[in-house]
């Protein structure tokens, strides 16, 4: 897989950290309904980030009985 292209500066990406969750939600008041695991890119230059390389499918859905994963987690991306 080609490596993200920053659009500020124009340079490659470099992988930040392999494996973040991308935690998806829905409902108000938001409710976690589905997370990923996926990868950080960040531009050398300007530090803007990007997330990629999600998985095939979710690693946890609402209808799991497990609980979801923690959103106070320092890689964990929320989408609203």
């Amino acid at each position: 897989m080609q490596k993200p292209i920053c659009g500020n500066c124009y340079q490659e990406m470099a992988r930040d950290k392999s494996g973040v969750t991308v935690l998806y939600m829905y409902l108000k008041p938001p409710q976690p309904y589905k997370a990923w695991h996926a990868d950080l890119h960040t531009c050398p230059n300007c530090d803007q980030e990007v997330i990629t390389g999600f998985a095939d499918q979710a690693f946890w859905n609402n209808w799991d009985d497990t609980p979801a994963p923690d959103q106070r987690d320092e890689w964990v991306f929320v989408i609203d």
